[in-house]
């Protein structure tokens, strides 16, 4: 699955919810019923977004700032 399918999927699950922490119930009904492939697809796609774009040390270091201020 491409970088764009992968947001197309993730974009229909968030005009679905009423906010955001409804977004990963509406993913899941978004993804209900489609075929396995696409479901493993879906996954290797966000688990390859996941590692290059979320695990830098640069978002973490900020993210553990924010998390401090609680």
């Amino acid at each position: 699955m491409d970088r764009d399918r992968f947001w197309e999927i993730v974009d229909a699950a968030r005009t679905r919810a009423d906010d955001v922490d409804e977004v990963p119930a509406a993913l899941v009904e978004v993804l209900r019923g489609r075929p396995l492939a696409e479901l493993v697809a879906f996954r290797e796609a966000q688990d390859e977004l996941f590692e290059r774009d979320a695990y830098r040390w640069d978002l973490w270091a900020r993210a553990g700032r924010r998390a401090l201020r609680l």
